[in-house]
């Protein structure tokens, strides 16, 4: 946010603060169970914001607040969204922290949900194009019409 919206520490960090009363409200009013970054899908994410920006006691404490709390989850959801991504000229650094796997769902075998909101923005920052061999053809999304690549056709699951 500080690179990108080109805004303060100190309105970065109130930012941060609204969004973690929204997070609260949201556990308030059972929309999540812990936190607002619990919530993997995007569709699922704006649904949620949706739903607590009409709340009474939204409203009233976004009023106010003058509009912080709104800006907070504007800015989150403009990120999770990959709104600005096309507006960085660098390259970015590799995100390569450790994620916690949620839970695991059994079927004939193990897997873990992956969180489609860190998988759209991936794929927003690669410019919807293979990272190895930018000549390599993808096929093209249905839900965002881009073109696509999967990483397991290049890496492996088992290797990811």
């Amino acid at each position: 946010m500080l690179n990108i919206r080109k805004v303060s520490e100190s309105t970065a960090d109130h930012y941060l603060q609204a969004l973690r009363t929204v997070s609260e409200m949201l556990v308030g009013e059972r929309l999540v169970g812990t936190d607002i970054y619990e919530i993997q899908d995007l569709a699922d994410l704006l649904n949620a914001a949706d739903k607590i920006t009409t709340s009474q006691a939204f409203v009233e404490l976004n009023t106010r607040g003058h509009q912080m709390y709104s800006a907070g989850l504007n800015h989150y959801l403009s990120f999770a969204k990959g709104d600005l991504f096309d507006t960085i000229s660098e390259q970015p650094e590799l995100i390569d922290i450790p994620v916690d796997p949620s839970d695991s769902t059994e079927s004939t075998g193990i897997g873990y949900r992956r969180s489609g909101i860190i998988r759209d923005q991936a794929l927003s920052l690669a410019g919807y194009r293979c990272e190895i061999d930018r000549s390599h053809e993808s096929f093209v999304a249905e839900a965002s019409h881009k073109p696509y690549m999967e990483g397991h056709h290049i890496l492996s699951m088992k290797l990811q």
